[in-house]
């Protein structure tokens, strides 16, 4: 519970409210905020969950996530925890829906703000680090065959493997003069 609280307190959440303050609250998400469904959706993507079935099932395991995400709850003062979680949760194809109807410029503006607000808290995040690394993928010439094997683990596959021939042959050692042909048997 704190991990995620943490987790979503990473995010700049403003400009979704903003987002949806544009549009009717109870239009189309079962009165459900579209910030607790972006949050599912994330804890989707964070614990490797692939259908929603699975998410649904990881939510109700996990009744104080489901406050914490800002579903509105369902109140049943039977219950352990003062709501009913199913009731609570949209269901597994109203979840599927949601996500595949939901706007990909609110999820654009979520994490552009959330780029910006790091890159003011972090100095030099952005910043272009290595511009050419074209070197890497060099085929090795003979002066730089007296480099460590670690400098040749980093060129291509199929290059590593002309490279160590290269050196092989290029060692003096003796090759084999014959033809490397199927042999034939001479008949008597």
């Amino acid at each position: 519970m704190q991990d995620y609280r943490a987790f979503f307190s990473l995010l700049d959440w403003s400009t979704v409210e903003q987002w949806q303050a544009g549009r009717s609250v109870y239009c189309g998400s079962h009165g459900h905020p579209i910030t607790a469904y972006l949050k599912a959706f994330l804890i989707r993507i964070r614990e490797g969950l692939i259908y929603m079935t699975q998410l649904r099932c990881f939510l109700k395991r996990h009744p104080l996530l489901i406050i914490e995400m800002g579903f509105d709850l369902h109140l049943d003062p039977s219950t352990a925890y003062g709501f009913d979680v199913e009731k609570t949760l949209p269901s597994r194809q109203w979840f599927t829906q949601k996500l595949q109807t939901l706007d990909p410029s609110l999820l654009q503006m979520l994490l552009a703000a959330t780029v910006r607000d790091l890159k003011e808290e972090i100095p030099g995040l952005g910043e272009v680090v290595a511009f050419d690394v074209k070197h890497i993928y060099g085929l090795p010439s003979k002066r730089t065959m007296s480099v460590p094997t670690s400098a040749i683990a980093m060129t291509k596959p199929k290059r590593l493997l002309a490279t160590l021939i290269a050196s092989w042959a290029s060692s003096g050692r003796p090759t084999r003069s014959r033809k490397t042909g199927p042999r034939s048997r001479k008949k008597n």
